[in-house]
């Protein structure tokens, strides 16, 4: 495995937790549904539990936890953006705009979170010794919690929209309900990876991307909700841009995550799968997804 890029890994790791604790602090100002309240308030104790976990690694591996590196100031960056678009929002005086801004900015933050872990722990594997001990210990402590705050917030940001547009909403969503800490059991609520070590740029490019299609994905998501309660020409007008457009932007979320996935992999030294399962499945359903992801972490 290659060990620049797993230290790499890690600066990353500890600026996400680090700028997750500001991205959290400044979403409960915007927050007004009391049960969300209650959800971010546990996920700001764990994240910044999450900063002195993370910490625990540096030490034990001893490695300057104050050291900047390219990757760790792009996402000290975009943590910076997340926390300034709440702001704006804030701002704005739509407190329920203003709630929907940070269920999204939290999405975004937890995406590349919980991509963090997910690498952390395909690193464990192929690490030995105390590097492996170390980061096993800091995983199983993590795991479970970085599902939950991904899956579930990805709902309530559903959700919230949903309700926004006046339509019937399931508040708390049902991966609240359900307690989904799983890919596929996400995946079932809303519905009822060119050799040679990639360059920087392209990991970030990846990312960004990633980012980007969350966003757009859920645009037309909430457009396929919508045709489904009008009528007339304003039905045909919606139902034919989404019809044109659904399958590619499933393809374009699902695609690109399972890029990113991959090239970090790679840029560990690790066994990649390039073009990734989600590439060589051609899936475009959240399912398809989910068993693409499965596959991958069985080998």
């Amino acid at each position: 495995m290659e060990q620049k890029q797993l230290h790499e890994l890690l600066y990353q790791m500890l600026e996400t937790e680090m700028g997750g604790v500001q991205v959290y602090e400044t979403a409960l100002r915007c927050v007004q549904n009391e049960d969300l309240k209650e959800e971010w308030e546990e996920y700001l104790e764990h994240t910044q539990e999450h900063v002195e976990i993370v910490r625990g690694i540096f030490e034990k591996l001893r490695l300057d936890p104050d050291a900047q590196t390219p990757g760790r100031k792009v996402v000290h960056h975009i943590g910076e953006s997340l926390v300034k678009a709440m702001k704006m929002a804030l701002e704005a005086g739509d407190p329920a705009a203003a709630e929907l801004v940070a269920a999204e900015c939290i999405v975004s933050a937890e995406t590349k979170d919980h991509l963090n872990w997910e690498l952390l722990g395909y690193a464990m594997k192929k690490a030995k010794g105390e590097v492996a001990q170390a980061l096993k210990e800091a995983h199983d402590k993590v795991e479970d919690q970085e599902d939950e705050h991904l899956y579930h917030t990805k709902g309530w940001s559903r959700e919230l929209w949903i309700d926004a547009l006046g339509m019937p909403a399931v508040l708390p969503p049902p991966e609240e309900e359900k307690d989904v800490k799983t890919a596929i059991g996400a995946a079932r609520a809303k519905m009822a990876r060119a050799s040679g070590p990639p360059e920087a740029a392209e990991l970030v490019a990846a990312e960004c991307v990633v980012h980007a299609e969350t966003k757009d994905h859920l645009n037309w998501e909430l457009i396929g909700q919508v045709v489904e309660k009008l009528s007339g020409a304003q039905k045909k007008t919606l139902k034919e841009a989404y019809e044109e457009v659904e399958e590619q932007e499933d393809e374009h979320l699902y695609h690109s995550t399972g890029w990113a996935r991959e090239l970090w992999i790679q840029s560990l030294g690790l066994p990649a799968v390039l073009p990734p399962p989600e590439e060589e499945k051609h899936v475009k359903t959240a399912i398809g997804a989910a068993r693409a992801e499965q596959s991958v972490k069985s080998r």
